[in-house]
């Protein structure tokens, strides 16, 4: 049987780190652990992480004047990168 070092290495470290423009800095192994850990972070009044991106994507746009369009948490990050809103994503 072949092993693999990521294999052996995966959960032991974050495999993304997405910076904000505040300076908030969140690590996960995946984009939507990212995303959670922002909804669970917030005081947001939605119900879901969906509503959740949703009511960030309204602010994103008055804060911006720039919409964003989204259809998982990949691309509301990467979204929220293009409109500067995030600083960094480092996928390590």
């Amino acid at each position: 049987m072949l092993i693999y070092a990521e294999d052996i290495f995966k959960g032991l470290y974050p495999m993304l780190t997405v910076t904000f423009i505040d300076g908030l800095r969140l690590e996960g192994e995946t984009y939507d652990d990212i995303v959670n850990q922002l909804y669970n972070s917030s005081f947001s009044e939605e119900d879901t992480v969906e509503e959740f991106m949703q009511g960030v994507g309204r602010r994103a746009q008055i804060q911006t004047g720039q919409a964003i369009n989204f259809t998982d948490c990949e691309s509301f990050i990467k979204e929220l990168k293009r409109v500067n809103i995030v600083t960094e994503i480092l996928e390590h």
